[in-house]
């Protein structure tokens, strides 16, 4: 990790407490302050955009760890939510993931890095609990051809 990262990674405060009062849009973009806080943090990642569009969708973070750029879907859910991932499973939203990691991919130059599509669900801490939330982290839930990836569980 490159010593300007290292410091803008400690200089960097925690995102805000969960609040139950908060929209759906104040969750998710709750959400993806902690998701990027958790990639820098604790995978040691640096966060090179957030809400990228390109290509006909949206990239919530990409991520280099060390050689691998890394794509990565932020749900922000309830921790009780029997399925957190169905909209990651979903094949039309799957294309547009892939459409706008190409358009992300298409404007670096070669050789190219190795790339990994990653899910992470994000839930609030349960009640009188520490304000830094649960996350259950799915690596390399696509592939960028289309082709069968691992299964999410």
């Amino acid at each position: 990790m490159r010593a300007f990262e290292r410091l803008r990674m400690l200089l960097a405060r925690a995102p805000r407490a969960h609040d139950p009062a908060f929209t759906a849009q104040e969750l998710g973009r709750w959400g993806e302050d902690w998701a990027a806080w958790y990639y820098w943090s604790r995978r040691g990642g640096a966060v090179l955009a957030r809400n990228w569009r390109g290509g006909g969708g949206e990239l919530d973070l990409v991520v280099r760890e060390g050689n691998t750029l890394v794509f990565v879907e932020v749900k922000a859910r309830p921790a009780d939510d029997p399925e957190p991932l169905a909209q990651v499973r979903d094949p039309r939203r799957q294309r547009h993931f892939r459409a706008a990691a190409s358009a992300w991919l298409g404007q670096l130059a070669r050789p190219r890095p190795a790339v990994r599509f990653d899910a992470l669900v994000v839930s609030p801490p349960p009640a009188g609990d520490s304000a830094v939330p649960l996350f259950t982290h799915h690596s390399g839930i696509l592939s960028l051809d289309g082709r069968a990836a691992p299964s999410v569980t």
